[in-house]
């Protein structure tokens, strides 16, 4: 069973249940490092639709996506952004990586991924000035 489509169909019902938070996130968990770049990404975006921190379930998300961040296509490199940045989550690791690949693929970002990136930046109180300079040129 997928569990990026269990978790992203209870996002979209806006079903929150702590019990299914951590459900998900015990059978997620050990398999996390399997998911590809959108599996990762709709995952943390589910978390963050349902406005539910899980702490390990985060982590995992996290150390996941680092080490491929800069082979996540534009849309899952600002969902990523956006979730964490959802729920105040400052990773700072990630999102300075997600960052970094953002300004490499800049032009290749729809109009509404640039406001998704800058919005994520600007609900935290963290900066990357390069970014948000790249965004608003």
């Amino acid at each position: 069973m997928d569990m990026t489509l269990i978790a992203g169909s209870f996002a979209r019902l806006a079903v929150t249940d702590q019990q299914l938070s951590e459900a998900i996130s015990e059978a997620a968990i050990p398999i996390i490092r399997d998911f590809q770049p959108y599996g990762l990404a709709h995952m943390a975006w589910s978390l963050s639709k349902l406005l539910v921190d899980n702490h390990p379930l985060r982590t995992a998300i996290s150390a996941s996506s680092l080490p491929t961040i800069s082979d996540f296509p534009c849309h899952d490199l600002v969902s990523t952004s956006w979730a964490f940045s959802k729920l105040l989550m400052e990773d700072l690791p990630l999102l300075h990586a997600t960052a970094s690949s953002a300004l490499r693929m800049l032009s290749e970002f729809e109009p509404q991924e640039l406001v998704m990136t800058a919005w994520s930046w600007a609900k935290l109180s963290v900066s990357n000035v390069p970014l948000l300079a790249a965004i608003s040129s």
